[in-house]
């Protein structure tokens, strides 16, 4: 995967729109806002919990350092990871992400890497 291909930029922003899964699971929502609960759920487990951070993601089959994941959230633009997210986990309640243990918002996140088939299609690019 190349990070140049998933940083924010105001065209790529432009041409990413949310699924209609996405905006139902948003609930009226601001993607961007949302993106960065995520994020800080993210960041909170990777500061407060590192071991379980770490066994999270690789239970999930991530092969890489939960540091390194943080990086690429962050590099992210919230419509394109919100799409991942939903694809992998229909059922995460994007509503009061705040509100949910860290580790479950990880372990999702880690998902996208690990069972998006959209992400492996990056990855050859």
């Amino acid at each position: 995967m190349t990070l140049s291909n998933q940083s924010s930029s105001p065209d790529q922003k432009s041409q990413v729109e949310l699924t209609p899964e996405a905006k139902k699971a948003l609930a009226g929502h601001k993607p961007e806002a949302v993106w960065l609960e995520i994020l800080s759920q993210v960041a909170g487990a990777v500061d407060e919990q590192y071991d379980k951070a770490e066994a999270a993601a690789q239970q999930e089959g991530l092969e890489m350092p939960v540091s390194r994941l943080q990086t690429i959230l962050g590099t992210m633009i919230p419509e394109d990871g919100l799409n991942l997210l939903v694809s992998v986990r229909p059922h995460l309640d994007l509503t009061k992400v705040s509100q949910q243990n860290p580790l479950t918002i990880l372990r999702g996140v880690a998902e996208i890497f690990t069972r998006s088939d959209e992400m492996a299609s990056r990855e050859g690019d």
